[in-house]
């Protein structure tokens, strides 16, 4: 009877160090994967007078992840791993690619795009008649 005993508690005991051996895994395990986000900064200025950009989309390429600058034009993104490129981009500003590498802060000068347009001007003329009922 007591070798009975002691055979389940003997299997007990190995049943709690698995246990809390696989939670230290699991806590260490999330605790490296997210120590590999990497956070990148930055300021995003107008090109031709160095005052910032408000609005600009700051993407990771291929991802859903993504940003917009402040009023003041700066932002804050974290990101996957070195090897991401990160797009800046908004409507009638020129995008930009850049890739991350080793940089924790990337200031980005972004220059207005020159749009040409055309303004036609026609004329219409319309007729009006009139009818007379006697």
């Amino acid at each position: 009877m007591s070798n009975t005993k002691n055979t389940t508690m003997g299997h007990n005991k190995n049943s709690i160090r698995k246990i809390a051996f696989c939670l230290i895994v699991i806590f260490f395990g999330s605790n490296i994967y997210s120590q590999e986000k990497i956070t990148i900064t930055g300021n995003v200025t107008e090109k031709m007078n160095g005052e910032g950009v408000p609005g600009i989309t700051i993407i990771e390429k291929g991802t859903n992840n993504g940003t917009i600058s402040d009023l003041d034009g700066n932002y804050s993104i974290n990101v996957s791993d070195q090897s991401v490129y990160l797009i800046f981009s908004f409507i009638g500003m020129t995008t930009q690619e850049i890739a991350v590498g080793s940089q924790t802060v990337i200031n980005v000068a972004i220059a207005s795009t020159s749009l040409v347009t055309a303004t036609g001007l026609s004329s219409h003329a319309s007729a009006f008649g009139s009818v007379n009922v006697y």
